[in-house]
């Protein structure tokens, strides 16, 4: 199955969800790439909160 999206995001950190999420509110469709399958075991973004 392919998938078409309007925006590819590559990096599924705080930046590249964050941004996922703003796009999506926008109805702009997007996928994340990420080449980790499981989480990092330092977490990121832990205090990060959004404007």
């Amino acid at each position: 199955m392919t998938k078409r999206y309007q925006v590819l995001i590559i990096g599924g950190g705080p930046v590249g969800v964050g941004l996922a999420i703003e796009l999506g509110l926008r109805g702009i469709s997007c996928g994340i790439v990420e080449r980790r399958t499981k989480p990092h075991h330092i977490p990121k973004g832990q205090n990060l909160m959004q404007r």
